[in-house]
């Protein structure tokens, strides 16, 4: 193959109809079918060697070889196209994932078209205090330790989602939080979900989020796998992502853990 050539198929591999261009004008000057045979009779290229020629990864004189090769050789043209397809996929998908806000920016900027009320009580009239409280107080500041309630008004039939996050960027799934967990929601009721407030000190957030269809499966969830919980998030927002703005909605409560 002249120097010429090679660079003409070179540039021809970079893009598929340019290839397919540059066999018709191979068979055009007559030499497409006596390339094509004298090609039968040599030995293919390995899979490894065409992939590693996608990659760039081989001597110039190994590419001089699998460049003549594959363009007279039907079997071997079909591999490296598809090895590029699937490479150029996967470089798709890299890029889209570095591009990706960190997770914790995702659900923190989450904001949706519609609403609905979320709230919180403190349990006890005193802190340290086991006693039941006689009226419920909604604050804004809990101490490491207090008890708290936080109610959900179900807008309508749907499903349910509950996350927390704090000041440090971590972000847990409390609801749901077991595989035996349901995410459906009766409209009109209230959800509570009880539990104590851990520090670090600052700001710490509920997001709640309702959908009218099911986006999370709690009973294919590892919930003691912290990155299968992680990926099942991503996953999750991805799958908002596609739903219509009128098809979930979204609510936020914001406290402060402060020290006593």
């Amino acid at each position: 193959m002249t120097k010429e050539k090679s660079m003409a198929l070179k540039e021809a591999l970079k893009n598929d109809d340019n290839f397919l261009a540059f066999l018709r004008h191979e068979a055009e000057t007559g030499q497409y079918e006596k390339m094509k045979e004298v090609t039968k009779r040599e030995p293919h290229p390995t899979g490894e060697m065409l992939y590693n020629y996608v990659l760039g990864l081989t001597s110039e004189e190994d590419k001089e070889v699998i460049m003549r090769h594959i363009a007279y050789c039907d079997f071997c043209l079909e591999e490296v196209l598809n090895i590029r397809r699937i490479e150029k996929e996967l470089n798709e998908d890299l890029l889209e994932w570095a591009n990706k806000p960190p997770l914790f920016d995702r659900l923190k900027e989450l904001t949706s078209s519609l609403s609905f009320p979320v709230w919180a009580f403190d349990f006890d009239i005193v802190r340290g205090d086991t006693r039941p409280k006689e009226k419920e107080k909604e604050i804004s500041q809990y101490a490491k330790g207090d008890r708290i309630s936080f109610c959900i008004k179900v807008p309508s039939d749907g499903h349910l989602a509950v996350f927390h996050y704090d000041a440090a960027g971590r972000i847990r799934c409390v609801f749901p939080h077991n595989s035996n967990d349901s995410t459906f929601v009766s409209g009109g009721n209230e959800k509570r979900i009880v539990g104590k407030i851990t520090e670090p000190l600052g700001s710490q957030s509920f997001k709640v989020i309702w959908s009218s269809r099911q986006l999370l499966y709690p009973q294919k969830i590892d919930f003691d796998n912290e990155n299968e919980i992680e990926r099942t998030m991503e996953k999750f927002f991805d799958s908002l992502a596609e739903l219509h703005k009128t098809d979930w909605r979204e609510a936020s409560y914001e406290f402060e853990v402060i020290k006593v």
